[in-house]
């Protein structure tokens, strides 16, 4: 039987689909997982740029480094902001399911509420 809690619109109005396994929890978990994999992405691609810089490398290919670490810090701010509007729509569920005794003791209810919580650290 499926959660009662995966029924409620989430995120963007959207019904989260129970067959599909996707729940609040693997959302956000996979908004994290992105999220660090572009921070460390961006990280690499600012060392391999500084160190073309110290190597003296042609200006062509500085520029284009450059450019990489340009898109992979819009990556990081898009995977941010991505994950502020879901923290943002799951309190809205969150906030709207308190109100029904239906989904006291519902564990994707309760996994949600521990999203919100890590959100907030």
């Amino acid at each position: 039987m499926s959660s009662p809690f995966l029924l409620l619109p989430y995120p963007g109005g959207a019904r989260i689909n129970p067959t599909h396994k996707s729940t609040p929890r693997t959302h956000w978990n996979r908004l994290l997982k992105e999220n660090g994999l572009y921070r460390k992405e961006t990280e690499d691609l600012q060392r391999k740029h500084d160190k073309m810089i110290a190597d003296g490398a042609e200006e062509w290919d500085l520029k284009n480094a450059k450019r990489l670490v340009e898109e992979s810090n819009k990556m990081v701010t898009d995977t941010n902001v991505r994950m502020g509007r879901a923290v943002g729509e799951l309190r809205d569920v969150v906030i709207k399911a308190r109100t029904e005794p239906l989904f006291a003791e519902d564990e994707d209810f309760m996994s949600a509420e521990a999203i919100l919580e890590e959100a907030a650290l």
